[in-house]
């Protein structure tokens, strides 16, 4: 199954990316924080692909 969460640099949005990649999932992180953001994605590996969004 493929996952979009919106958040997933902190908090709930990244533990629930860690416990859906974990379970086999691939997800989309979505997330302002671009640091922490790439940090997860090395964390989590080709599972997880990351995409930034501004609100400037």
């Amino acid at each position: 199954m493929n996952v979009l969460i919106t958040g997933a640099s902190a908090g709930f949005g990244k533990a629930l990316a860690e416990r859906l990649v974990a379970n086999g999932h691939r997800v989309i992180g979505c997330a302002r924080r671009l640091d922490k953001l790439n940090a997860l994605a090395e964390t989590l590996g080709e599972a997880f692909f990351t995409r930034r969004y501004g609100c400037e």
